[in-house]
């Protein structure tokens, strides 16, 4: 039975050669993982192929290492099949899939965990994911019927509650809130005499992939007139071990990669002068088809599609003779395969002017089937303009960079032109040469407006391209409740102050709920300094405790959740979703440091120095840290960064990490002058500019080195009026 295998290649596990037709699976000092996976399922499914599919898509593994995470993959088929590069050490793989559903009769959540190490030569891990929920079932006795009529029985907990109606024989899901074990249920229905019947327990300590039935019965004399009353109805709870009724194999599709190009751009050629080009397909297992198809097969060939796995011999000959080969090669110890596809002089060069398709369909031994198309756009044309795909890093909110190719060998002042949509005017953009080929030209344009269509087309001396190109630039979002208007109370613990009407719509939050567990809000809204509407926000440092039984703790609010308080310590979830890619901030402060005083440890500041406040903006990239923590209500979270001020496993926030696509800072080492908030702006340095942001950090304290308890009494910052620009 195949669960979820990790398998790891020794180096130079086969090679087949033959000059630029090599075929490996693997470089000499490498280790990989090739992953399919397996689900057991208590009930069985009516279409495996859309379970399946479904499950892929919504798997996620990730891989760690003692340093944390390593590999993290959204989706089955975003692995790639020919596996993961992984050196030489210990792991940890974990999978979750399916849908965290707080109550459903259809949703379900897997999950599975393994430790497992890399060595030289093979390592398979057998990683089983198994149900995550509690499951609830009902059942009455024949006798039921004979009393009671229109029952119905609730199964619950306080976020979710599902109702089985009569005999009902579906199961109900559960995932339980953090630091809830008890199932509640509450049978109603109609008594022979028209009065309500109604009689409700609990189910305690449940277990995920625990089964409880719910069995009804009536133990008085059927047909009875008498009142049922509850001494007639029992409710028993039997609890069993989930079956595996079903099992649900998942596995990577196989790869179609264009061999040293991208195939999700078509390729642009004079006709005559297209060369050589391949296609290269891996699979976690031995492929069992790959067709290719083509009307251009038609007149060369007398087909237009041809399964390269089933074709005969003098069909591949005919191929070969055409300018048509291809290399296989299946690994039988290792289980995975590689296929090459080569499109030779003689068939490319042979097509004439216009655009030629290519379909590809490789399918594996685990009915897995993968398709990819390679286009070749055979023109006259001196010069070409690239696609720019939705979502692309190349576009932001108010500028784009423009892509195209060269054709010919001399093209003289090559350029774009560039309008908004329903514009009649053109603007042109003279175009760089991007690399030392002299074939790929880009050029910058700025000054756009966000969240608008865009077209675009090449031109050069002697040349206006009739290919007309279109884009839409990006939103130019900004932080939810920025001038700090919202303000409300906490159904958590000692109900702190939080920067948001309610816990549902947090966006924002801050140090609070630790204070307040001495009584003390170190964040709150204030009328004392504002820049618009009623309110801003007052984040005051200050000693939080009783004699010398306390510590200091800086004012601040942040973006993201304050998760738990171990001991006098805080661990917080750091970030928010958002994909903007601002390129400045701006707000509103005011800053009045206090002087570090008894509450300094010395480390960062010393005795009698001014405090320092610090706010920084982070753009982060789709990476997330999970917290698990049943104590606390934010259990089973996932966060941009979680912070930990406890200094025996203290993990603070580093503008370096690798996670970290954008940052700015600033730093107030003084009072801010006059008598109100100030206008402060700084710049976003941007580190990466490939990728889109997927999480924003935002924090600002009124002392900066608060993290080690360190500061001024009575340090405050007034925040207003946070924004981005774009």
């Amino acid at each position: 039975m195949k669960k979820l295998y990790f398998l790891a290649l020794a180096a130079s596990v086969m090679t087949f050669t033959g000059c630029s037709d090599d075929i490996n699976f693997g470089n000499e000092g490498e280790g990989s993982v090739v992953i399919s996976a397996s689900y057991n399922s208590d009930v069985k499914v009516n279409s495996r192929a859309a379970a399946s599919d479904e499950l892929s898509e919504s798997t996620i593994v990730w891989i760690s290492s003692p340093k944390g995470l390593v590999r993290k993959f959204e989706g089955l088929n975003s692995m790639p099949a020919d596996g993961i590069k992984l050196v030489a050490g210990n792991y940890v793989a974990e999978a979750w899939a399916g849908d965290s559903v707080s109550a459903s009769f259809e949703s379900r959540y897997f999950k599975g965990r393994q430790e497992f190490s890399i060595s030289n030569g093979v390592t398979r891990v057998d990683l089983e994911c198994k149900i995550a929920n509690v499951v609830a079932a009902v059942e009455y006795s024949a006798a039921i019927d004979n009393v009671l009529s229109d029952y119905t029985l609730t199964i619950g907990h306080k976020r979710g509650e599902l109702t089985f109606e009569g005999r009902d024989d579906r199961r109900g899901y559960f995932m339980m809130p953090n630091g809830v074990s008890n199932l509640t249920w509450k049978l109603t229905g109609t008594q022979n005499d028209g009065s309500t019947f109604t009689k409700e327990g609990t189910i305690n300590n449940v277990e995920a992939a625990i089964l409880y039935t719910v069995s009804v019965k009536y133990n008085g004399n059927s047909g009875s007139d008498e009142e049922i009353g509850a001494g007639f109805i029992t409710i028993e709870i039997d609890d069993t071990t989930i079956d595996v009724n079903d099992q649900i194999t998942v596995s990577v599709a196989p790869t179609i990669t264009g061999y040293g190009y991208d195939m999700q751009q078509p390729i642009s050629a004079e006709p005559g002068k297209v060369g050589r080009k391949s296609v290269y397909v891996t699979a976690a297992t031995a492929l069992t088809g790959m067709v290719i198809s083509s009307d251009d097969f038609v007149s060369i060939l007398g087909v237009n599609e041809i399964d390269l796995m089933r074709a005969n011999a003098s069909v591949l000959a005919n191929l070969e003779a055409k300018g048509i080969t291809y290399q296989y090669a299946y690994n039988e110890q290792y289980d995975i395969s590689n296929l090459k596809v080569n499109f030779d002089e003689t068939f490319t060069n042979s097509l004439s002017a216009g655009v030629h398709t290519i379909a590809f369909a490789a399918t594996d031994g685990n009915e897995k089937t993968s398709t990819a198309t390679l286009k070749l756009n055979l023109t006259d044309a001196d010069l070409e303009a690239d696609e720019i795909p939705a979502n692309s890093p190349a576009i932001w909110a108010s500028k784009v960079r423009l892509t195209g190719r060269l054709l010919k060998d001399k093209v003289s002042n090559p350029g774009f032109q560039i309008r908004q949509v329903g514009d009649i005017a053109w603007e042109y953009v003279p175009a760089e040469v991007a690399d030392r080929a002299g074939v790929t030209i880009f050029a910058d344009v700025d000054g756009l407006t966000p969240a608008t269509d865009y077209q675009y087309r090449v031109v050069c001396d002697g040349f206006e391209s009739a290919d007309i190109k279109s884009f839409t630039t990006a939103a130019a979002p900004q932080l939810p409740n920025a001038s700090f208007e919202d303000w409300g109370k906490s159904t958590r613990a000692k109900t702190p102050v939080i920067p948001s009407l309610n816990d549902a719509s947090l966006f924002w939050d801050s140090g609070n709920h630790g204070s307040a567990t001495m009584g003390v809000t170190l964040t709150q809204k204030s009328t004392d300094y504002v820049k618009s509407g009623d309110y801003s926000a007052k984040l005051r440092s200050q000693f939080v405790g009783i004699g010398i039984a306390g510590k200091f703790a800086a004012g601040n609010i942040f973006v993201g959740q304050y998760l738990y308080t171990d001991g006098t310590d805080g661990v917080l979830g750091w970030g928010r979703e958002f994909s903007g890619r601002p390129t400045k901030l701006t707000l509103w402060a005011k800053y009045e440091p206090g002087t570090v005083d008894k509450n300094g440890k010395g480390s960062h500041l010393s005795q009698g120095d001014l405090d320092k406040g610090k706010i920084y903006v982070a753009l982060m990239d789709d990476n997330k840290y999970a917290y698990s923590n049943s104590k606390s209500d934010c259990d089973n979270t996932s966060w941009p960064f979680i912070v930990q001020t406890k200094a025996a496993n203290r993990q603070l926030f580093d503008s370096n990490d690798e996670h970290v696509i954008g940052y700015a800072e600033i730093v107030l080492d003084k009072a801010t002058e006059g008598d109100g908030l100030v206008n402060l702006s700084v710049d976003i340095n941007y580190f990466r500019t490939d990728v889109i942001p997927s999480n924003v950090i935002f924090v600002a304290s009124a002392s900066m080195y608060g993290d080690y308890f360190e500061g001024g009494e009575g340090s405050t910052l007034y925040l207003d009026d946070i924004e981005f620009v774009y």
